[in-house]
């Protein structure tokens, strides 16, 4: 009499004893999920609201555009036809255009959440408890784990402000024209288009990553990153006039402003000599409505001059922002590497 034997399956094998099956996330990036899987699934959930939102936003302004033929015209109305609409031009921009500034502001304190909430607990909480010391014990080197502390995150955070830069673009040129105060060059919505979000949120992620490090207290590390980070943000503002070259208009007369397209940054003016010196606005004052002819004269003084980026540049000036953050967030995430893997941490 024989008997039948069957073969045990190789899952079955691995799992009795044998070699560990590995799914997607293993080791310490399924460990950096566990400990951030709650803030990662809320974003993610936050995300699909805000997208809903946007949706939601962008149809009804398309469809209130359409309905009242507002197509080609602006928020200061220059054609005949859209003097004629001038009254739904306002009733749009009441409607729509304080949605936008709103959200905007809003959206534009995610790169201070991140680094705050995300970034100073990173390394930080790790450090305040000792359990990275459990970490390195079990076949994980300290370059390995800084990396993958880093680096998994980053990812994470890339790919959510880039679907989130996608969804603010859609939205404000549904019909930017037609708003009065959103003007491409400032901060909403510069920092809510192309690349400069997802550069900024980055770099303020190292930057809380960097102060976690440092001060190897979370909390202490949290409040360190919302000062740092509120100053980075201010210094770029600072920063991006000079991020790109300017054009330059000049007029033939003192009085007259020269000429430039409605939607161009201006980001200096003065006047010019004969000799094509550059002199600033406060050379000559005005008093009242009297020209200052004696002092058009004693500077020689033949005109005016603006020097501004045309809405042409606005995509270099992102990009342009956008090198300098990872720039700097690419030179502190290879100092934390450094400072984990070459030097002892107690």
């Amino acid at each position: 009499m024989s008997a039948t034997t069957t073969a045990p399956s190789p899952k079955r094998t691995a799992a009795a004893g044998g070699a560990p099956q590995r799914g997607i996330l293993h080791g310490v990036t399924w460990l950096v999920w566990r400990q951030h899987r709650i803030p990662i699934i809320a974003g993610a959930a936050l995300l699909v609201a805000v997208a809903a939102a946007v949706a939601e936003q962008h149809s009804g302004m398309v469809t209130f555009i359409r309905t009242n033929h507002l197509a080609g015209c602006t928020a200061s109305a220059g054609s005949a036809h859209c003097a004629a609409v001038a009254a739904k031009i306002r009733e749009f921009s009441g409607l729509y255009e304080s949605n936008f500034n709103h959200a905007s502001v809003l959206a534009a304190q995610i790169p201070l959440v991140i680094g705050v909430f995300f970034g100073a607990p990173l390394l930080a909480r790790e450090l305040e408890s000792g359990t990275y010391r459990l970490a390195w014990t079990q076949s994980v080197t300290r370059t390995r784990w800084v990396l993958v502390k880093l680096c998994f995150p980053m990812a994470l955070i890339a790919v959510a402000t880039a679907v989130l830069s996608c969804l603010w673009d859609w939205w404000w040129r549904a019909e930017a024209s037609l708003f009065n105060t959103v003007r491409w060059q400032d901060g909403v919505p510069f920092d809510l288009i192309g690349a400069a979000p997802v550069a900024l949120s980055l770099l303020a992620l190292t930057v809380g990553a960097a102060l976690g490090l440092l001060l190897r207290r979370t909390v202490t590390a949290m409040l360190g990153t919302f000062v740092t980070t509120g100053l980075l943000e201010f210094a770029i503002s600072q920063l991006r006039p000079y991020l790109g070259p300017t054009s330059m208009a000049v007029s033939r007369n003192p009085l007259v402003t020269p000429e430039t397209s409605a939607s161009a940054w201006v980001t200096q003016s003065g006047y010019v000599t004969s000799s094509g010196a550059s002199l600033p606005d406060s050379t000559c004052s005005f008093q009242g409505e009297k020209a200052p002819t004696g002092c058009f004269q004693a500077h020689d003084i033949t005109g005016q001059f603006v020097r501004f980026h045309p809405a042409g540049q606005m995509w270099s000036l992102n990009w342009a922002e956008a090198g300098v953050c990872l720039a700097a967030a690419a030179a502190l995430a290879a100092w934390m590497v450094w400072r984990v893997s070459r030097r002892p941490l107690v």
